[in-house]
């Protein structure tokens, strides 16, 4: 992956992420006649998070070695209330 220029590697990140809203907004669609908005909001929040756990397991020492927990908190519970 390292032989891929940044420029180009960011380029692609950017497209993955483009097609991947592009199908939740698409699969979201025909919840939302059916499903409550906040019960939405779960469901993909679910399923990001399962998606990410292998990254999240991966990062957790890193997590607990840093300075700035106070500062990843806040910025949790402004997520959290967003």
């Amino acid at each position: 992956m390292n032989a891929i220029p940044a420029p180009l590697r960011g380029g692609l990140w950017m497209m993955g992420a483009a097609l991947c809203f592009t199908v939740m907004l698409s699969l979201i669609h025909p919840l939302a006649e059916e499903l409550h908005p906040f019960e939405i909001a779960f469901l993909r929040n679910i399923f990001a998070v399962l998606f990410m756990a292998p990254w999240i397991w991966r990062a957790l020492p890193a997590f607990r070695e840093t300075r700035n927990l106070r500062l990843f908190i806040l910025r949790a519970l402004f997520s959290f209330a967003a």
